[in-house]
């Protein structure tokens, strides 16, 4: 005897996307999508904490036509709209500059009709803890304590895709953001052929850090400190001091770039704490890695009795 399907349901609070009847629920409130738009909520669902890159996404929504990623950007732009959120600073939709979108809230998924699950479901309205990783969390705190008292701290988070990585961090993140001060720059590693770009997940993190709170004063730092990374940042160096910069760093070396980015990050790292977030640092480049490398052996802690020079 066939037993009757069940379609699975996907809950991340407070939303819920019932798959068997192709609906978006947020609390008792059902959210109308398009049907594009919802093909392609729910293929980021089922891959959360994943990256899904445009290519997919578009074979997704599109598989018989060809379109440009305007039409992907303007179902993104419906989601957001949806839940709320924002794009600097995402709940639920993270975008991989360049690549593609990760769906970063943490989800559970169980059987049956969404509509009674809503119903019995307890109202939950703060934060939660990752499942299952409560140590890890643990560990990241633990690293988080000894980077305050000066001591700087490379961590590793690592797995099988799809276990919850991209939650955990966004979940410790979101501690020590409530926690004071701090300056939080993430660039996502991707894959690149060919000569490729160096640096590309460290210039991303640093472009967030720059246009976000305390901004400023990470520009100041980048343009005395490190004018050799200060000069890949469009938009952020200023036109008339954007040829000086480029013909002082085009005399830079790859050793001296590694020994301007500590410098810098120590430096603004004496005032307010720093974290830089890699994604997917298995598909960096070369040059990110060696800088990594370069930070984890140095010694000694901050010092903040340094003036930047003039």
């Amino acid at each position: 005897m066939n037993g009757e399907k069940k379609d699975l349901v996907y809950h991340f609070p407070p939303f819920w996307l019932d798959e068997g009847a192709a609906r978006l629920w947020e609390g008792g409130e059902h959210r109308p999508l398009r049907r594009k738009t919802f093909a392609l909520l729910h293929y980021l669902v089922t891959h959360a904490g994943q990256l899904a890159s445009k290519d997919d996404l578009l074979a997704e929504g599109w598989p018989d036509v060809t379109v440009n990623e305007i039409a992907l950007a303007v179902c993104i732009h419906e989601l957001r709209q949806v839940f709320g959120d924002d794009a600097e600073a995402p709940r639920f939709i993270e975008t991989a500059h360049g690549s593609g979108y990760r769906f970063v809230a943490p989800v559970t998924i169980s059987h049956g009709h969404a509509d009674a699950q809503r119903r019995s479901a307890p109202r939950i309205n703060a934060p939660q803890v990752v499942v299952g990783r409560e140590r890890d969390l643990s560990l990241l705190l633990e690293a988080w304590k000894l980077a305050l008292e000066g001591a700087r701290q490379v961590i590793f988070v690592g797995g099988e895709p799809g276990i919850g990585k991209t939650a955990l961090v966004d979940h410790f993140l979101s501690i020590v953001a409530q926690s004071g001060p701090v300056l939080i720059g993430r660039g996502q590693c991707v894959e690149q052929y060919g000569e490729g770009e160096a640096y590309l997940p460290i210039l991303e993190a640093l472009g967030r850090m720059c246009h976000g709170a305390g901004g400023g004063e990470m520009r100041d730092v980048l343009r005395r400190l490190a004018p050799s990374w200060f000069a890949q940042m469009p938009g952020i160096v200023d036109a008339t001091e954007a040829q000086a910069i480029q013909l002082q760093a085009a005399r830079s070396t790859g050793p001296r770039m590694l020994r301007e980015m500590a410098e810098a990050l120590e430096f603004i790292a004496a005032t307010r704490p720093v974290i830089v977030v890699c994604e997917d640092l298995h598909a960096g480049d070369r040059s990110t890695v060696e800088l990594i490398d370069y930070l984890a052996r140095r010694r000694g802690a901050a010092d903040d009795s340094r003036d930047p020079p003039r």
